[in-house]
């Protein structure tokens, strides 16, 4: 064992161990998620406060579209690529320097950082006459002057935000370097109610925006004031967390003199092109978006939806894979980095494949809800519905991108993101030109939405041919897990289209409570889904008890994926029914509906089995028991056409009718959707009957037990034992989807016409 006497080295020591746990990538994407969630929701509540307070005009346009210059700005000075950059670079001082070292580093970037913003925002404020000129395009000429002139003011007002951002950008890189994730993710969130206060004020102040003419200049101060002190307020914790994690953000002299520093910057000076790219593209699209009377809002509002699931799934997990990925890098680690990738892109996938299910089947009632206010009339909600449904499936290349170029800024590669940059630009530029050729309207809008998608799709498909070549010779891709997660998803899609008939585009609570249930179940089958092909994948490379029988792996996941989700669908259709059952059976004789039982499952697992109890409370199992036992020594039990014990008085009167109808399994749907059982498959047998059964039998549980099966439809209690048995080997041994579907459709009519049932 050795010690390490140095504080610093221990430091270090201890650093990279933190770095390089693999359950800190789940649990960091999960904190990011988690505060993600709530900044883009409360960015989402913004915007439609914006929407329902200022309505579908040109000065809603012009305010929307300033407000968002400066964000666009700061992306030029270096965005989303400050952290890609910055968290390396303080990464490493942590491993390899003492602690007061890394703090004066940071210091030193600040000075850096500090000193570009403040130089790019005066020259955007020397450059807002021609900025505004560009934003108002599409005001008719009467009051083209004045909504010039109202876009200056509000630009001017607005463009300290580009040094706010940077400070804001700086202290959530510093926390992420630590590690330290929920403040860094959360914090925007503040903005966004700063901003909902503003609206606030706003809508109390003066309503009358109608035209850009009446607008009163007080309104305008507001808004701008407002809106740069919703930011000051979100820098100003992004630098305490910093300050709490024991990295300050107060600038340092002689920054210069620093080798480690003037590197950062020159990283970002080849970096301009990669950050600023995405703001020009952005930048084009709003500029287009502005021709339409309210077409700025409805295009921000659906880009919003459309980022949501980025930054819960494919941002959240590259701000926690980047301190692991750049300390395999620091490392030499090729298999880690080429691990962190795999898992990096399959978390990203994963995350984006619900959303883009629940989006474009909801996108609608979406629209409905965000439309509010002076926006929520027939023809905006149209136009908003539109966009969200081609957004939703732009956001899954998009994430891939943010994933590709995470991955890509680790190696500290900044020409594989130009490049990608660059032929995402020329993209949108084609996109924009067309859409711009469009009539006004949704044509024109929809259009825009094209040019992202394009653009996303050009993008995502650059970054991963780099990453590929990083990482030869090994695997860039699992392409098993992606075609289990795209299988998964498609298991959400019948349980989203049972909600949707029941939902509008109204913006009512009832939409809302419909939508957040539906995708809430959806989401819950879809990792149902994931989870039970995980277990049972774990469980055939353990070789527990029987040998399993194999089916090809898409027959597998397609046929669990049928199970669970018609499992909860008919769980969701006959919950009255189920309650009636339930209460009739608790006035028709004492003890509990829902009898618990323990039976034997795939592998000879034991599991919970639940069905509606059809017998007395308290009775002996012994004659079923001689029974059995007198079946599989090949003696004929059968009694007036049936197997079962002839007027056994053990079953009560609703119990006599539950059988007959086989009611009673239904509570076995439980089951299905927890993964003990399937549809279709063998019956599930008592502990003490799976000890009796010959060895030649074994085979039957190489399967999950079925609420339907072979035996059922054969003849069920006019079959003894053996030859339950013998059909349940048949059909483990000759088993498909096919098979399985044709043994469905032959239950219904023979539980409808009783047969074999008693």
């Amino acid at each position: 064992m050795v010690t390490v006497a140095d504080p610093a080295e221990r430091g270090q020591v201890a650093a990279r161990g933190r770095y390089r746990r693999p359950e800190a990538t789940a649990l960091g994407s999960l904190v990011v998620a988690a505060g993600t969630v709530v900044s883009r929701v409360t960015g989402l509540m913004r915007v439609v406060a914006i929407g329902a307070v200022l309505g579908p005009t040109f000065v809603a346009n012009a305010f929307v579209a300033t407000n968002n210059v400066p964000n666009l700005t700061y992306s030029v000075v270096a965005g989303p690529v400050l952290a890609l950059v910055v968290v390396p670079s303080v990464v490493r001082s942590l491993l390899q320097r003492s602690p007061l070292e890394s703090v004066i580093h940071v210091r030193r970037l600040s000075s850096l950082l500090l000193t570009a913003s403040c130089g790019v925002a005066l020259l955007v404020a020397l450059s807002s006459p021609l900025l505004a000129w560009t934003l108002t395009l599409g005001v008719p000429a009467p009051a083209q002057g004045r909504a010039r002139f109202i876009a200056v003011v509000l630009l001017l007002l607005v463009v300290p935000q580009v040094v706010l951002y940077t400070v804001a950008a700086l202290g959530a890189a510093a926390q992420q370097a630590r590690q330290r994730y929920g403040l860094a993710s959360t914090a925007p969130a503040v903005e966004n109610i700063g901003l909902l206060v503003t609206m606030g004020v706003v809508a109390h102040l003066d309503r009358h925006t109608d035209d850009v003419g009446t607008v009163p200049m007080r309104l305008v101060l507001v808004l701008g004031l407002g809106a740069t002190a919703s930011v000051a307020l979100h820098a100003a914790l992004q630098a305490a967390g910093a300050r709490a994690a024991g990295l300050s953000l107060r600038p340092a002299r002689r920054w210069w003199s620093s080798p480690e520093v003037r590197e950062v910057g020159s990283r970002l000076r080849r970096s301009v092109f990669v950050a600023g790219l995405p703001a020009a593209s952005i930048y084009v699209l709003l500029a287009v978006a502005a021709t339409v009377p309210g077409g700025v809002v409805v295009f921000q509002t659906a880009y919003l939806v459309y980022g949501v699931p980025i930054a819960i799934g494919a941002r959240a997990v590259t701000t926690a894979v980047l301190p692991p990925m750049s300390a395999a890098v620091a490392g030499e680690d090729a298999a880690g980095y080429a691990r962190t990738w795999r898992q990096a892109l399959l978390y990203g996938i994963g995350a984006g494949l619900p959303a883009l299910c629940v989006l474009a089947v909801f996108a609608d009632p979406v629209a409905g809800l965000l439309a509010q206010g002076d926006l929520h009339r027939p023809v905006l909600i149209g136009w908003l519905t539109v966009c969200v449904a081609v957004l939703a499936v732009s956001q899954l290349p998009g994430g891939l991108f943010e994933i590709g170029r995470q991955a890509l800024f680790a190696r500290l590669d900044v020409r594989g993101p130009q490049l990608a940059g660059w032929t995402a630009f020329a993209a949108t530029l084609v996109g924009a030109a067309a859409a711009a050729l469009l009539p006004a309207g949704l044509p024109r809008l929809v259009g825009l939405c094209v040019a992202v998608l394009l653009t996303d799709a050009t993008a995502a498909g650059t970054v991963l041919a780099l990453v590929h070549r990083h990482i030869r010779p090994e695997r860039s891709l699992d392409l098993r897990r992606v075609g289990a997660l795209l299988l998964a998803a498609l298991t959400m899609v019948p349980v989203l289209a049972l909600g949707r008939p029941f939902t509008g585009s109204g913006g009512g609570m009832l939409d809302l409570a419909v939508l957040v249930a539906c995708a809430a179940a959806a989401t819950a089958v879809y990792a149902g889904t994931l989870f039970m092909r995980g277990r049972l994948r774990r469980s055939r490379e353990a070789g527990v008890g029987a040998r399993p029988h194999r089916r090809r792996p898409w027959q597998a996941a397609v046929g669990h994926g049928v199970d669970v989700v018609a499992a909860a669908a008919l769980l969701l259709l006959l919950a009255v029914p189920l309650l009636c059952i339930a209460a009739w059976l608790r006035l028709d004789s004492r003890g509990p509906a829902l009898l618990r039982q323990e039976r034997v499952g795939l592998a000879r697992r034991r599991f919970t089995v639940y069905k509606f109890r059809t017998m007395s409370v308290g009775c002996d199992d012994a004659v079923h028991r001689r029974q059995i036992e007198a079946e599989l020594r090949g003696e004929d039990t059968l009694c007036d056409g049936t197997t079962k014990v002839p007027r056994d008085r053990r079953v009560t009167r609703a119990g006599r009718f539950l059988r007959r109808t086989s009611l009673d399994e239904l509570p076995q749907l439980i089951n299905v959707l927890r993964g003990d059982m399937a549809l279709v498959g063998p019956r599930p047998c008592l502990p003490w009957e799976a000890e009796m059964f010959p060895t030649e039998f074994a085979e039957r549980f190489s399967v999950r037990p079925g609420l339907t099966g072979l035996w059922q439809v054969s003849g069920r209690s006019t079959l003894g034992t053996l030859d339950m048995l013998r059909l349940d080997l048949a059909y483990v041994r000759d088993r498909s989807l096919g098979r399985d579907l044709r043994i469905l459709a032959r239950t219904v009519p023979t539980l409808l016409r009783g047969g074999g049932a008693r």
